[in-house]
């Protein structure tokens, strides 16, 4: 992305899409391209913008092939099925700084946050308790861990890796530590120590896996280091920052996006298509609750999204209080499309046993169903306590459309489970035909 590019020239990469970066507190740091996408998006040419916002530990170079293979998934659906183009869209994709303990040009851009590494590694030893500051230091700058140093160091990180309430429920069991999901693990008695493949998939990553993604989460050895069986201390502390990385979605949503949302339907008539995975989803759902005194964004397409069951609800089942995501219905025109599927191993495993905060209930309390986990993910068990403002449907294949007509309906809760082998199987043809029918002007099927 270059800054230098004269005014008035919108600069895109060679896939068609803009970044949009911002800083960890939402500020954007590039404010010359924010100006050049507004000034595009209120051309005659422009009929459509469509706002991409990825997930966690996705570095820049991930989160941009990410936005570049999905809009190719997007062309080929059209072709595949002669279906008519999509003209006059302008596409951006947000890039926020959704991993810790970067390196080089993982970062977003080489002046977001001006920090180092180690700048970085100081800021997360300094919530580190004094008695354990020097072992958590130690431990985090070596080269490869063994399981139990891996466990160690996770130990020495605080409940609070956030700024929201990270207090545990009296009725669960465990100190609500990230941590505490090894306890969890499937065939592992509290008598033996996790294997290092165990651990990484306890702690698979739901923001964007990298290279070594499958369709069941991350590769054993995403989280380890060069020789089998050791673990890569920086991969580690970048997989228990789920809360952190939680708390920072919602901030930079709720500050630089919901912003730069406000000036551009404001400043343009053109329709305004949301489109957020993993904790994407929480980046787009904050910005637009956050938006003031403009008019509705015309789509939301939510794809695995790493956020509560109930943060649609009004009020939260046997509470008097609203979800923090309950007015997003409303500041969208068509239904919110929101995928969910059983494959997603993260999402149904991992999530409601890392966050266990009462600020993570509702994205403010009980399930509405014995199935579904009191603090279980959306994209792993789809919406609760919504009644009538929800549908549930399988995800369709083209050509058949859903009902997207305005004012039908709150949320459309789509059904992944033949289409979504895992948390990062979000660019396929089921995806992309949910996007093309936001896009689209046809009426019901």
């Amino acid at each position: 992305m270059d800054e230098t590019a004269s005014p008035g020239r919108l600069a895109a990469s060679k896939d068609g899409w803009t970044p949009l970066p911002f800083d960890r507190d939402g500020s954007c740091i590039a404010p010359r391209t924010r100006a050049d996408i507004l000034r595009a998006a209120a051309g005659e040419e422009i009929t459509d913008v469509v706002v991409f916002a990825h997930g966690w530990n996705n570095d820049r170079h991930v989160a941009s092939e990410r936005y570049a293979d999905f809009i190719a998934e997007f062309k080929t659906m059209q072709s595949k099925h002669g279906l008519p183009p999509v003209d006059g869209v302008l596409l951006v994709g947000i890039l926020w700084p959704s991993t810790t303990l970067v390196f080089g040009d993982e970062r977003v851009l080489a002046m977001a946050g001006g920090g180092s590494a180690d700048s970085e590694l100081a800021e997360l030893a300094a919530l580190v308790g004094a008695q354990d500051r020097a072992r958590f230091l130690e431990l985090a700058q070596r080269d490869s861990l063994t399981p139990a140093e891996g466990a160690e160091l996770a130990r020495c990180l605080p409940n609070r890796l956030g700024t929201a309430d990270d207090e545990a429920p009296e009725d669960e069991g465990g100190d609500g530590r990230p941590t505490t999901v090894w306890q969890h693990l499937p065939g592992v008695d509290d008598g033996r120590e996790p294997s290092a493949d165990e651990i990484a998939e306890a702690l698979a990553n739901f923001g964007l896996e990298g290279a070594t993604a499958t369709a069941d989460g991350i590769a054993g050895d995403d989280l380890t280091a060069a020789g089998g069986g050791f673990l890569d201390p920086r991969k580690v502390v970048r997989a228990l920052s789920v809360r952190q990385m939680k708390d920072r979605a919602g901030a930079v949503g709720a500050a630089g996006v919901a912003r730069f949302l406000e000036d551009l339907l404001r400043d343009s008539t053109a329709r305004v298509h949301l489109v957020g995975h993993s904790y994407g989803a929480r980046v787009v759902l904050a910005a637009v609750c956050a938006t003031r005194d403009v008019r509705q964004v015309r789509s939301m397409l939510l794809l695995q999204p790493a956020v509560s069951h109930l943060c649609f609800a009004d009020p939260i089942p046997h509470t008097e209080r609203r979800a923090g995501f309950a007015d997003a219905p409303d500041r969208v025109e068509r239904p919110i499309l929101s995928t969910y599927s059983p494959h997603d191993r993260p999402l149904r495993t991992f999530f409601h046993l890392a966050l266990w905060r009462r600020g993570d209930l509702g994205e403010l309390s009980m399930a509405a169903s014995a199935k579904t986990p009191k603090y279980g993910a959306l994209g792993g068990f789809g919406p609760s306590a919504l009644g009538a403002r929800a549908d549930w449907l399988p995800m369709a294949m083209p050509p058949t459309r859903y009902d997207v007509t305005p004012g039908r309906v709150g949320v459309m809760a789509l059904d992944g489970e033949m289409t979504i082998s895992g948390h990062g199987d979000v660019i396929n043809e089921a995806t992309a035909w949910a996007l093309y029918n936001l896009l689209t002007e046809e009426g019901p099927p």
